[in-house]
């Protein structure tokens, strides 16, 4: 199993994963950047030249280190630990990171940390999914319970297709989501979504 985002030190946690997959060549790159909420803090978690830790994502370090990895691959993932707990819309930070990866030449940013669905948005030559809320997790109520698996299909040019499975999260494990939940959980994203292009 390989990591990403995280490694012995600054250069090992920003450093891309490469994998070839159906005759492409994809590079994955994982930041964090939260607000300080509970234990989240940027002193402490960051990799550095000296301590193992996560890639801290700031704008211009994203942008640059997507560019790099975009010089090695066909397509650019990037997974942003970002956002505020809770809330069902992304915050200034999170936006202006994942537009920074699309910027760089990213196809794709899947965002996770809120707990809950936020929307998507297609954003330059790229797509935006903001958190895609929980999936196997415990302890929550409520619309943190109610969340989806996005499906993508890539190509040489980024994504070609996206769609969503509602589930539900029953005693910390996903479950299909069916008849009127799953109507709602899909009108919930749909929702989210359009409230991005305002």
């Amino acid at each position: 199993m390989r990591s990403v985002g995280t490694g012995r030190n600054r250069t090992e946690a920003h450093r891309p994963v490469l994998l070839n997959v159906k005759g492409m060549r994809l590079a994955l790159l994982a930041y964090v950047n939260t607000p300080a909420e509970g234990s989240y803090r940027r002193a402490t978690w960051e990799a550095t030249d000296e301590r193992a830790g996560v890639a801290w994502g700031v704008a211009d370090e994203i942008k640059a280190g997507v560019a790099a990895a975009r010089a090695q691959a066909d397509i650019v993932i990037v997974l942003l630990h970002s956002g505020s707990e809770g809330r069902d819309r992304p915050n200034a930070t999170q936006r202006s990171l994942a537009r920074a990866a699309i910027d760089g030449g990213a196809a794709l940013v899947v965002g996770a940390h809120p707990h809950v669905l936020q929307g998507i948005e297609r954003y330059g030559n790229g797509v935006i999914a903001y958190s895609l809320g929980n999936f196997v997790f415990d302890g929550f109520r409520r619309a943190a319970n109610e969340s989806a698996i996005l499906r993508v299909a890539l190509g040489r040019e980024g994504v070609r297709d996206l769609a969503w499975t509602p589930v539900v999260i029953q005693r910390g494990r996903p479950q299909l989501a069916e008849g009127r939940q799953a109507q709602r959980i899909l009108a919930r994203i749909a929702r989210l979504s359009a409230q991005l292009s305002r």
